[in-house]
């Protein structure tokens, strides 16, 4: 359910049109930070069966970024059916979480390959408490000229905070707090990867991108589940 804040429409921003001839391209940042252990090997069969369904629904390609303070690339601009499965020894959390860094760098990188037709999709547990080559206005800046100039779509999933508050801090208004526990974890991968599965296969375009209510995305002590449709904008 949404609270009266995040029933605000912005009229004024320009509807951005999907190119149904072009196949997406989907940019996964996902936070490998030590506090991110606690979620067992959630995220690499997550992160695995979101790539085996979105293969299912049509073409796409794939950039995955893996960050703590450092961002490392896994793979960048690959067609969706060449995806490697992610191994555990692949991801082993540790460190901390340069969110802003990660982000910056993953949209540096897909303005050089591909404009049309973007999805970025940022999974993390925990605030941002380590970037050196971005801050907080700088990534608001990146993101709102990739939305506006672009028509990218950018996706906050999060965990031990506000997701909607945080996410609208750097620009993001699709935005979906999840619990901080293995089945949380879990629940807010599939629920994702069923969102996107309507975009890659074009039923649906980005802008009208939607996650369900589950009872296992909210932390249990909150008062209701917080999901942001991109359908809701907010006022800076």
């Amino acid at each position: 359910m949404m609270n009266n804040n995040e029933n605000i429409i912005d009229n004024d921003e320009p509807k951005l049109e999907n190119n149904t001839t072009i196949p997406f391209s989907i940019v996964f940042i996902l936070d490998k930070s030590g506090s991110m252990e606690n979620m067992g090997k959630e995220p690499v069969d997550g992160l695995n069966n979101f790539y085996k369904e979105q293969n299912e629904n049509g073409k796409f390609f794939s950039t995955l970024i893996l960050f703590n303070h450092k961002s490392e690339i896994i793979h960048e601009n690959i067609e969706g059916e060449s995806v490697k499965r992610l191994e555990y020894s692949d991801y082993k959390p540790d460190g901390m979480t340069a969110l802003y860094d990660a982000i910056g760098h993953g949209i540096t990188k897909q303005e050089s390959v591909k404009k049309e037709n973007v999805i970025f999709v940022i999974l993390t547990d925990g605030h941002e408490n380590s970037s050196r080559e971005y801050n907080r206005k700088e990534i608001k800046e990146k993101i709102n000229k990739a939305e506006k100039e672009y028509g990218w779509k950018f996706i906050y999933l999060c965990a031990n905070q506000d997701s909607f508050e945080v996410g609208n801090s750097i620009g993001i208004s699709t935005s979906c707090d999840y619990n901080y526990t293995k089945a949380g974890c879990r629940e807010i991968f599939r629920e994702v990867s069923s969102g996107l599965s309507k975009c890659i296969s074009h039923e649906v375009p980005t802008d009208l991108f939607s996650l369900n209510p589950v009872a296992e995305i909210s932390p249990v002590d909150a008062p209701e589940p917080k999901i942001i449709s991109s359908l809701f904008r907010t006022t800076n």
